[in-house]
């Protein structure tokens, strides 16, 4: 029983962190089109690898 128990805290720990590196991809990159300067394509490829890599890790 307390095996299970952990390997569920493991598994709500590892959606807690992809969940955060979502998260962090989204406001990085809302952040930088609210600024001032040019949008860098390759910061937006890097960030669009990740999220959707992440997003199904979740459902």
């Amino acid at each position: 029983m307390q095996a299970f128990a952990i390997a569920r805290l493991l598994l709500v720990f590892i959606h807690l962190v992809a969940f955060a590196v979502a998260l962090g991809c989204v406001l990085r990159e809302d952040a930088k089109l609210l600024s001032h300067q040019p949008l860098d394509r390759d910061s937006l490829r890097t960030a669009a690898r990740l999220t959707p890599g992440d997003v199904p890790r979740l459902r």
